[in-house]
């Protein structure tokens, strides 16, 4: 069975557009709220990874990811 947690990301419902998980991880915008991160990466059982895509929190618009591995631009940065 599968449990469904309503979260929102930036008071918003664009929740793939700023993040980015797979079995393993979950990478949030650098700068997001540590509390509502951990509650995410609690909800999905996965770590927790800050990190900027080309200066942005577009996260999940600009990346690529399964659980073999991240496609990420040259401009990714990680904390």
């Amino acid at each position: 069975m599968i449990d469904i947690f309503k979260f929102d990301v930036y008071r918003g419902p664009n929740l793939g557009v700023y993040i980015r998980s797979n079995d393993n991880v979950v990478l949030v915008p650098m700068g997001y709220a540590k509390t509502k991160a951990e509650k995410l990466a609690k909800y999905l059982d996965v770590d927790v990874l800050y990190t900027s895509v080309t200066n942005t929190r577009l996260i999940g618009a600009l990346c690529i990811m399964n659980n073999k591995g991240i496609l990420l631009t040259k401009t990714a940065y990680q904390n």
